[in-house]
C-alpha cells in the first residue's frame, strides 16, 4: 500500500520570482550537471514515500540545452557528530538537528528546504535524555541541562555564543535560534554555518 505526500511550496507563475530560490536550484543544477546552464526555476514541491519518510523536494527548472524541463530530486543531508559519551550534567545528548520555521508545540521543523537569509533564524534542536543514577544540579521537572552554544561561520568563524537554560519537554528536547536579522548582516558570509554544543552555567 502506498501513502505518498505531495505538496507544492512555490510555483514562479504564482509566486513570482525568487532570487534565492533561484540561486539555490541554480546551485544544485552545477553539483548535477556543470556544463548544463539554468534558465529559470519553475516550481519547488516536497514529496514523502510514507508517513516516516524524510522529506524529499523536487525543483523543476528550465535549461537551455532541453525544451523539457529538468527535475532534481533533492534530500536534505544532516550532518552531526557527537563525541561520546556526550553527558552533561546528568543528562545524555542524543541527537542534534537543525532547521528553520519550528513548531514550537510540535517540537517539529516545518520549513523543509531550510533556506536562510539574513532575515532568518536558524535554530538547532538537541534530544537529551536523563542518565539514571547519575547526579545533576537540574531541576526535576526539567529535560535537558545548561549548555552554551557556538555559532560558527564559514571558516570556523565565530559568529554569536548563547547560554541555554534547562527546559521542560516531553519529547526531551531543547532549542536554540539565531535571528540573523539582529546581527551586523554586512559582516556575515553565505555558506556552510556550524554550531557547537558545550557545558554551560547560566
Amino acid at each position: 500500500m502506498f501513502n505518498v505526500t505531495f505538496v507544492n511550496y512555490y510555483k514562479a507563475d504564482i509566486d513570482g520570482y525568487s532570487l534565492p530560490y533561484s540561486m539555490m536550484a541554480e546551485s544544485l543544477l552545477s553539483m548535477h550537471r556543470k556544463e548544463a546552464e539554468f534558465l529559470a526555476l519553475e516550481r519547488i514541491d516536497a514529496v514523502k514515500m510514507h508517513s516516516s519518510a524524510p522529506h524529499q523536494i523536487i525543483f523543476t527548472m528550465q535549461i537551455r540545452e532541453s525544451d523539457v524541463p529538468l527535475q532534481l530530486l533533492v534530500q536534505r543531508r544532516l550532518v552531526s557528530s557527537i563525541v561520546a559519551p556526550a553527558i552533561v550534567d546528568g543528562f545524555r545528548l542524543e541527537s542534534i538537528t537543525a532547521g528553520t520555521d519550528i513548531d514550537h508545540k510540535e517540537e517539529i521543523f516545518r520549513g523543509f528546504i531550510a533556506y536562510a537569509d539574513v532575515t532568518s533564524s536558524p535554530t538547532v534542536r538537541l534530544r537529551w535524555s536523563r542518565v539514571a543514577g547519575m547526579p545533576t544540579s537540574v531541576n526535576e521537572t526539567k529535560t535537558s541541562p545548561n549548555i552554551r552554544f557556538l555559532w560558527r561561520g564559514p571558516k570556523q568563524k565565530l559568529i554569536a555564543t548563547q547560554k541555554l537554560r534547562p527546559y521542560d519537554s516531553i519529547y526531551g528536547t531543547q532549542f536554540a535560534a539565531l535571528r540573523l536579522g539582529t546581527l551586523n548582516t554586512t559582516t556575515l558570509e553565505p555558506g556552510m554555518w556550524s554550531v557547537v554544543v558545550q557545558p554551560g552555567k547560566i
